[in-house]
């Protein structure tokens, strides 16, 4: 009989119904919760429609939407460290990828070893890809925030997710090429606006 998929194993089960109680967005005055299950969800969604938009082959894709499903998986020990503090302190950040690292290699091997043969462009199209549906993550999180009245402590999280979800789109232009993406004007307007 076979080893069954690490994910499957009741240890990494228990593990991961933790992150439906740990709550985003812990350090602001919020009107509403999302758990870190919610979020990772919300993550592969929309990195499941990006990847459809930019017309990635089905490999892609899948290790998209799978890296997308465990992307914050080991906050089930580190909590939800925010993103200031790791821009304020990279030390903190350099750390935190050290450790997500080595906790992803033990439990979700499967995952990276698939990853692993990947060209050295693709893995960075499949981070990218994540990197920006987590950015719209947070950035649809602010906008339900701001929508209930909590702009005071969502418009900055709005404006600066705008700014990077900016940035993402540039780095996977310039991976992809304009001229392989017929539906990146349509993709850019669909997630930032027109005006942008």
């Amino acid at each position: 009989m076979s080893k069954p998929i690490s994910i499957l194993r009741p240890e990494i089960r228990s593990k991961l119904q933790r992150l439906s109680n740990l709550k985003r967005f812990n350090y602001r005055v919020r009107i509403h919760e999302e758990s870190v299950a919610e979020h990772s969800f919300y993550v592969a969604l929309y990195s499941l429609a990006i990847c459809e938009q930019l017309c990635l082959n089905n490999d892609i894709t899948f290790m998209v939407v799978s890296k997308a499903l465990i992307h914050d998986v080991c906050e089930i020990h580190t909590s939800d460290i925010p993103y200031p503090v790791k821009q304020e302190f990279p030390e903190i950040k350099q750390l935190l990828d050290i450790y997500e690292n080595s906790f992803l290699r033990n439990y979700f091997s499967e995952i990276l070893r698939r990853n692993d043969k990947f060209s050295t462009r693709d893995k960075e199209l499949v981070e990218c890809v994540v990197k920006m549906a987590d950015i719209l993550s947070c950035w649809q999180f602010s906008e339900v925030e701001i929508g209930f009245g909590n702009s005071k402590y969502f418009g900055e999280i709005e404006n600066d997710s705008k700014t990077r979800l900016k940035k993402q789109f540039e780095k996977i232009k310039q991976l992809l090429g304009i001229e392989r993406i017929p539906n990146w004007l349509a993709l850019k307007e669909m997630v930032l606006g027109k005006d942008d």
